[in-house]
């Protein structure tokens, strides 16, 4: 039996009293009404039939948007159990290629993302270092760079050769 809900709203707003929901199959023929009429809610009609269309369009409705957050859901799970699995190869000392185990897309896009992220909030303009802990190695840096950008030791090198042009040529002055 296939049905869907076409609701009928009597009322303007919940001010207006009763306000009325009403469904009905593809057949136009009332299954079921819900009443709302000040503090009183009353339902008339075949509640297996009702509750049947109601369930049919809500599923029909929101099925694709359930199936994509499944979907993502699935993908986190998969992520968190090769996060833990390269966790438990790490501290036996034979880390994971974890590209290889998401075909060479999944790791890399977060990790460049979540980079880039830090890189925004933190208001970095060409370079930012990040420090990490990881239990079973240890302490790192991660350094991120624009790529068209200049990283500290090369911007405090151009302003060191600036220095000393300016003092060489204070010295042939004096």
């Amino acid at each position: 039996m296939k049905n869907t809900v076409a609701p009928f709203i009597a009322s303007a707003s919940l001010a207006d009293t009763p306000f009325n929901i009403v469904f009905q199959g593809n057949s136009n023929k009332q299954v079921g009404k819900i009443v709302i009429d000040k503090d009183k809610v009353t339902f008339s009609g075949d509640f297996d039939s009702a509750a049947q269309v109601f369930v049919e369009h809500i599923a029909k409705h929101w099925s694709q948007q359930w199936k994509n957050l499944e979907k993502r859901a699935n993908e986190f799970d998969r992520f968190m159990d090769a996060m833990d699995t390269a966790k438990e190869a790490l501290a036996a000392g034979t880390p994971l290629d974890l590209e290889s185990l998401f075909k060479g897309e999944m790791a890399s896009a977060m990790f460049a993302t979540m980079f880039a992220g830090e890189f925004v909030r933190s208001g970095a303009r060409n370079y930012l270092e990040l420090g990490y802990n990881v239990p079973e190695v240890g302490e790192f840096t991660v350094t991120i760079q624009r790529k068209e950008g200049k990283t500290p030791g090369e911007r405090i090198a151009e302003l060191e050769a600036v220095v000393d042009q300016r003092n060489r040529a204070r010295s042939k002055e004096e």
